[in-house]
């Protein structure tokens, strides 16, 4: 579900961006009050995504009263607070009194998942042939080292960039700027919510039917994955529900220790699984379903169980969730079903489950979720297979198996995966390895898988993904 907010809204309600995890800001957004500031940068401190699909954003400072906007300078050079504090990014370069050559960015860090499904490369243009570098562009800021620097935030990742220098200082300002550049760059604020910034007034026109298809791409890509907060990973050690989180999301890095979110009882649970808004689903011994809620407020708190099923999975194989308040399961017979958690609250009873996969589904080791209608199965001899439910709403089937992984995966102690197409598979020794699906269509092959955990993971009692 998309809404709709103004500046006027933001500024003047300080929590209206509580209940969302999500805030895209789009078009020239320019005209910033010090309310506007501080509601986004709290969100993302809170751990909300903030998608920043403009330029020159947040360059002006005013006032807002009712309908009227007074202009007090620019945050920067004027009032000392500049843009990059929030965004990442500050201006970097215009050009109006001249026709905009198709210009794009040079790809940086191909790894990102911004990239996934583009095929492009490091050096590799993206939004060249329709010209996504507009008449205004925002870039970080930079030392001698090209390591980022005041007042851009110290850890802005440069994802890409391109060179303004020839041609984009425009001949009626007064006072030109340096020679610049633009970027899509990112950092995470506090540690919370992951802030991305394109940094041009032009990114729409990739958006066009006559667009570039890997700008397409790309904007999907940072949609689906910033509009849930990802990289969340539970697990259960001696009986407590800690939480991880998996920042890079690229194979790289450490989780590090866990924080504890509920202690003892939940080894005592006969499936734990969760879906991206933090509702976490647990089947007891008696074959209840319960409903809890991670509030993800930096608390640590954790809602009340609530009882939404009663005896439902009795006999069942797997129970795993699917996002959107799905949730599968293999039966005792050997189907796959579907279930729904209509209401997504804590009340309500879950539906009976819908069969869309006839027989055979018990003969796998593991059978789990990649969200959005993705299940993935592994088999006896050890391949990985993806399965697509298409419909989502208990019809159809849902049909055959693609071998996307071939061998060794029946080597690992557990495989789970996330809603964005990472798997993560636990050694014997205890590593936490991370793969990429990076096609999400059944096609291509999941290999080389990344440690992000070095030891400890096999005394896991269960491990599954919160994104």
């Amino acid at each position: 579900m998309v809404e709709f907010c103004t500046n006027t809204d933001l500024d003047r309600d300080s929590g209206l961006l509580d209940s969302y995890q999500l805030l895209i800001s789009c078009g020239h957004d320019e005209y910033w009050s010090a309310a506007m500031r501080d509601s986004v940068e709290s969100f993302a401190s809170s751990g909300g995504n903030v998608l920043i699909l403009s330029g020159n954003t947040a360059y002006r400072a005013v006032t807002i009263n009712g309908r009227q906007m007074t202009l007090l300078g620019r945050w920067g050079a004027d009032l000392g607070r500049s843009e990059a504090l929030t965004t990442g990014l500050r201006w970097s370069a215009g050009r109006w009194s001249q026709a905009l050559p198709a210009r794009g960015y040079n790809v940086v860090m191909p790894a990102h998942w911004i990239f996934d499904g583009t095929g492009l490369s490091a050096g590799s243009v993206l939004g060249g042939t329709c010209g996504v570098i507009g008449y205004e562009t925002d870039a970080g800021v930079y030392d001698a080292g090209g390591n980022p620097t005041a007042p851009s935030p110290s850890n802005l990742e440069k994802i890409a960039e391109a060179d303004l220098t020839a041609d984009w200082t425009d001949p009626t300002l007064e006072v030109p700027p340096p020679p610049a550049f633009a970027n899509i760059a990112a950092y995470w604020r506090d540690q919370q919510g992951y802030v991305l910034s394109v940094g041009s007034t032009g990114w729409g026109q990739g958006l066009r039917g006559a667009g570039d298809p890997a700008v397409t791409r790309v904007m999907s890509n940072m949609v689906r994955r910033m509009r849930y907060r990802f990289g969340i990973i539970y697990a259960v050690s001696n009986g407590n529900l800690l939480w991880f989180r998996d920042w890079n999301q690229n194979g790289m890095g450490d989780l590090g220790p866990g924080t504890n979110l509920g202690t003892g009882g939940w080894d005592a649970c006969k499936f734990l699984t969760a879906d991206e808004t933090g509702v976490l689903y647990a089947v007891t011994a008696d074959d209840d379903l319960l409903w809890y809620r991670d509030f993800r407020d930096n608390s640590g708190a954790m809602g009340d169980a609530r009882i939404i099923g009663r005896g439902t999975f009795n006999g069942c194989q797997f129970v795993f969730s699917g996002g959107g308040g799905i949730l599968y399961a293999v039966t005792s017979a050997g189907d796959l079903a579907w279930y729904r958690d209509n209401r997504r609250d804590g009340t309500g009873q879950v539906s009976k489950g819908n069969v869309i996969g006839h027989g055979g589904w018990d003969g796998f080791q593991s059978v789990f979720s990649g969200g959005e209608g993705i299940v993935y199965a592994i088999t006896p001899d050890g391949d990985l297979l993806w399965y697509r439910d298409l419909n989502r709403d208990g019809t159809g089937d849902i049909g055959s198996g693609a071998v996307i992984g071939h061998g060794g995966w029946n080597s690992f102690l557990r495989v789970f995966a996330d809603s964005t197409g990472i798997l993560y598979a636990v050694t014997p020794s205890g590593q936490l390895l991370a793969y990429k699906d990076y096609q999400r269509d059944g096609t291509g092959d999941v290999a080389g898988g990344q440690p992000i955990a070095q030891n400890g993971w096999d005394n896991m009692q269960s491990a599954f993904s919160g994104s």
